[in-house]
């Protein structure tokens, strides 16, 4: 199955809130294809697509979103989720997220890794 074939049937799968099959198909995915789906998805239905993955890859496939999105999605995460991403983040990841963050958002992420 194509990855447009996989983003498209798990987009109609989180549309019929089929979390178990969602959750399968997540299983067989690399998080650059996940991120990329969840680039392509509306707030609520990103936020429900990475609760259902677990923790060790909602890290990665965070890394793989374009930056604004990073900065949306931070901004839309429990403060105890949002300080395990950034803390789990890869260092040069997690610096070139910072070196791009306008100013109000530094200061946020910064305090959120005190």
């Amino acid at each position: 199955m194509s990855n447009d074939d996989k983003r498209m049937e798990l987009t109609s799968l989180l549309k019929l809130d089929q979390q178990q099959a969602v959750v399968e198909m997540l299983e067989g995915m690399a998080v650059q294809d996940i991120a990329g789906v969840m680039a392509d998805l509306e707030a609520d239905r990103r936020a429900r697509l990475f609760a259902l993955l677990p923790e060790e890859r909602q890290t990665d496939t965070f890394s793989y979103l374009p930056r604004g999105l990073q900065f949306d999605f931070l901004d839309r995460l429990s403060t105890p989720t949002a300080r395990r991403i950034l803390g789990q983040m890869l260092p040069d990841d997690r610096t070139s997220l910072l070196e791009s963050a306008p100013p109000e958002k530094l200061e946020e992420m910064l305090g959120l890794l005190q």
